[in-house]
């Protein structure tokens, strides 16, 4: 054990044992005056724009909104009508013993998919000769879209090719669909029968009631938890006729249409879907002092 004086430290003993030095006097603080000095701030090129300022929200601002404070009863945990519970609740009858299928098809608003495949049909047929699609195999053009956006490859017929590699997913989709059939599909699918009046009094008409389909149908199928998720998201574009489109240099995929969605912090699943920047304006958008942001907040997690 040594003693040990440094000329930085004046007055001040350290005790050094062998590799290591531990100070032994009262810890004394010194605090510095710092200095103010004027600086400009720049705007990161990612921030929000100015009506969407987190501090400037006020969900209190119009009607059927009123400032107060809300007081749960834990001993009400098992109400159905309250939000006690911190999980969410699943609206499926025997869901432990469901196949992933039954999971599919349950999120799945079907009577809207019915309604989007018997636009396609006649969009299609107005065009020339069409075999129309059915539900069956509209379901099975779903699922190889959704394979396709999971496992990449460089060329769209490369799913349509029996492969030997080992690093590559190793499928034929032409045991499911043709390739043509496919492309087919893809080329005529609309959510909605294209309307050039319809496209300038809405720009967003293709989507729009799908939005409100898969709302409606989420409220039917979770019974949100007591914390809720809210976060944008994008829709890439890939280079074809997008209305709406915004960029947005933090995502991604900086360029596409962007959304507003809520989301269950339980279950992660998304519960609802609002658009940014609507051209066309919605409930709450045109209330005295209301800000972009805030109506989009309102609209998402209105009862």
């Amino acid at each position: 054990m040594y003693d040990v004086l440094l000329d930085e430290a004046n007055g001040h003993i350290l005790k050094l044992n062998e590799d290591s030095i531990k100070y032994v006097n009262p810890l004394t603080t010194l605090v510095t005056q710092g200095t103010v000095i004027n600086a400009t701030i720049v705007e990161a090129e990612d921030a929000v724009d100015e009506d969407e300022e987190e501090e400037a929200i006020d969900l209190t601002s119009s009607r059927g909104w009123n400032a107060g404070e809300a007081c749960i009863d834990s001993r009400l945990g098992d109400s159905v009508e309250g939000f006690a519970s911190l999980n969410s609740r699943l609206m499926m009858n025997n869901g432990k013993y469901a196949s992933s299928l039954d999971y599919f098809l349950f999120f799945l608003p079907v009577d809207h998919f019915y309604s989007i495949i018997h636009n396609t049909n006649l969009y299609a047929r107005s065009l020339g000769h069409w075999e129309d699609i059915t539900f069956h195999e509209y379901l099975m053009w779903i699922a190889l879209l959704t394979v396709m956006t999971v496992v990449r490859h460089g060329d769209r017929k490369a799913y349509w090719r029996q492969d030997q590699s080992f690093f590559l997913m190793n499928v034929d989709f032409s045991q499911y669909m043709s390739f043509n059939r496919f492309s087919d599909i893809m080329k005529m699918h609309v959510f909605e029968i294209p309307s050039k009046q319809a496209q300038e009094l809405d720009p967003l008409y293709q989507i729009r009631s799908t939005i409100q389909a898969f709302n409606d149908h989420m409220a039917k199928c979770i019974i949100p938890g007591k914390y809720l998720v809210i976060d944008d998201s994008m829709n890439q574009w890939l280079g074809a006729g997008t209305p709406n489109l915004k960029k947005v240099p933090r995502k991604l995929h900086p360029i596409g249409q962007e959304f507003k969605t809520l989301a269950d912090n339980h279950c992660y699943c998304i519960l609802r879907v609002d658009t940014v920047s609507d051209p066309c304006p919605k409930e709450f958008d045109k209330d005295p002092g209301m800000k972009k942001l805030a109506a989009t907040v309102k609209r998402l997690v209105k009862p």
